[in-house]
């Protein structure tokens, strides 16, 4: 498993997500994006992360997909 973080270690997300994994006890490897020279819009980081923000969390290979979305729910579509 590979966590894509900020150089800086300065996203509260990304905090988040490697507490859980030590608190998990998965193994992890950790790579840095440097924000502020505009890593995250590379393409090879691109292809990685559909979204180009971090924290992105890679698992065998696998990458996010677009192909399910949820809608969310609306007061006005629900029948009572």
């Amino acid at each position: 498993m590979l966590l894509y973080v900020d150089v800086n270690f300065a996203s509260p997300y990304a905090l988040v997500a490697f507490v859980s994994l030590l608190e998990k006890g998965v193994a992890f490897d950790i790579k840095t994006v440097d924000l502020a020279a505009q890593d995250h819009h590379r393409r090879d980081f691109s292809k990685t992360s559909i979204t180009r923000r971090v924290p992105t969390l890679v698992h065998d290979g696998a990458r996010p997909s677009l192909q399910r979305r949820v809608r969310p729910l609306s007061c006005c579509s629900q029948r009572h």
